[in-house]
């Protein structure tokens, strides 16, 4: 915007220093009586015609460029929404695995404990448009970048309690008590986990939302996305999460089958 101010008022100047310009050709020429009228006319044509080839340009590279950043803001959406998918699997995954590892620690069982990370990423968020989606994207990942700390730090106290214990350069009752404080970290852990389930499946309605608006284009203009959150928003999501959570229950449904199926198949 401040770039086509900048161009409009450039314009301007230009067009007054043109009519001005001619003015003082039309007295001199009206008074040594030299210039034809016809002649005039040819330059103001001329300068017409040049000036709108310039703002038809620049406004044609400015529209290029508006309709180039609003595709930008649907890719990233795309590209957050699978993201998304990926950060809800691996959650739960990751959730069932932390409640056999607890189990396993409950009986003292020695473990390789490898939880992978769960994915998250700050730079989809570069080229998003909705300042209030870009906030909670913002807290989510953070939220999940702090989670994967915690995994790590826990993952890495458990291995080195271990390999003490495999040394032998710790207690028995030591290396109980550690682990019994471990698997009070795990469980705090495994509820943020399922804690994040639910908000993975609330950001990711919203972003399934923000991409509808694909579908109402503006002549020229193509797709505008909005800036904020329409005021219906709580109730936009309300209803998508209602069909996403179809989509899941569907998803699992045919994993089960397929599950089963191969089963009978092996038997």
């Amino acid at each position: 915007m401040a770039t086509f101010k900048k161009v409009f008022n450039w314009s301007l100047c230009i067009l007054v220093l043109f009519v001005l310009t001619v003015e003082v050709s039309l007295i001199l020429s009206y008074e040594a009586e030299i210039l034809d009228h016809e002649i005039v006319l040819i330059g103001i044509a001329a300068f017409f015609g040049a000036f709108f080839v310039f703002v038809f340009d620049r406004f044609s590279k400015r529209l290029s460029a508006f309709r180039k950043g609003n595709n930008e803001h649907f890719n990233a959406l795309v590209k957050i929404e699978r993201l998304l998918n990926r950060t809800m699997a691996q959650l739960d995954k990751n959730a069932k695995l932390g409640r056999d590892d607890i189990n396993a620690l409950n009986s003292m069982k020695i473990l390789v404990w490898n939880l992978p990370p769960i994915p998250f990423s700050h730079e989809l968020a570069d080229n998003l448009k909705n300042i209030d989606f870009v906030n909670d994207y913002f807290d989510f990942m953070m939220g999940i970048e702090s989670l994967n700390h915690d995994l790590n730090v826990m993952m890495t106290a458990y291995n080195e309690v271990k390999s003490m214990s495999l040394g032998k350069t710790i207690s028995p009752e030591h290396y109980k008590d550690n682990v019994i404080f471990i698997i009070k970290q795990v469980s705090e852990i495994i509820k943020f986990m399922e804690s994040y389930q639910a908000e993975t499946t609330e950001l990711l309605a919203k972003a399934r939302i923000l991409l509808k608006e694909r579908e109402h284009r503006i002549f020229l203009l193509g797709a505008w996305p909005r800036r904020y959150y329409d005021k219906n928003i709580g109730q936009q999501q309300h209803e998508e999460l209602l069909a996403l959570k179809s989509e899941i229950e569907l998803t699992k449904k045919k994993s089960r089958e397929e599950i089963n199926k191969t089963k009978r198949a092996t038997t």
